[in-house]
C-alpha cells in the first residue's frame, strides 16, 4: 500500500513566513515592553479600590476575549478535519511533507482540535470570571478591620 503524502509549501515561502512571524513577535514584545506594559500598570494603579477593581475586571475580560479567535480557528480546523475524515484536510497548506491520515485516526485528531477549542473558550470564560471570584472571596481580615474601626 502506497503512503499518501500532502506536499508542503515551497521552501522559500516557508522561510518568508518564519521571518514574518518572528519579526511580528519581536515587534509585539517591544511594543508590550515599551508602551502597553507601562500604560497597563498606570491604568491599574489607582487609589480607589472600587475603581481599581472595575479596571481589573475590564483587563481580564480583554485577556479572555484575546483567546476567542484562537478557539474559533481550532474549532474551524476541527470541523474541516472531522467532516472530511482526513488529516490534513484537503487543500490545507502544510509546512513540511505530511503523511495523510484517514478514518478514525483523522477523526481523533479532529476531536482533539475541537477539545482544544473548547478548552480555550473555557479559559476565556474563566479569565472573565476571575474578578467575580476575587470579589466573592474578600480578605478574611476585612470584617475584623471594620469592627475595629467602629469601636
Amino acid at each position: 500500500m502506497e503512503v499518501e503524502v500532502m506536499k508542503a509549501i515551497p521552501r522559500a515561502s516557508r522561510i518568508r513566513w518564519v521571518v514574518i512571524f518572528v519579526s511580528f513577535g519581536i515587534v509585539m514584545s517591544w511594543i508590550w515592553k515599551s508602551v502597553i506594559g507601562s500604560q497597563l500598570h498606570a491604568y491599574l494603579s489607582v487609589k480607589d479600590p472600587v475603581e481599581a477593581f472595575r479596571r481589573f475586571q475590564w483587563v481580564m475580560i480583554v485577556i479572555g476575549a484575546g483567546l476567542v479567535p484562537f478557539a474559533a480557528y481550532f474549532a474551524l480546523l476541527a470541523a474541516r478535519i472531522i467532516r472530511s475524515g482526513q488529516f490534513p484536510y484537503p487543500g490545507m497548506k502544510v509546512w513540511r511533507d505530511t503523511r495523510i491520515v484517514r478514518s478514525t485516526k483523522a477523526r481523533v485528531r479532529g476531536w482533539t482540535f475541537a477539545f482544544l477549542a473548547v478548552l480555550l473558550l473555557g479559559l476565556a470564560a474563566y479569565a472573565a470570571y476571575i474578578p467575580t471570584m476575587v470579589a466573592s472571596h474578600s480578605h478574611p481580615a476585612a470584617p475584623n478591620l471594620l469592627q475595629r474601626q467602629r469601636r
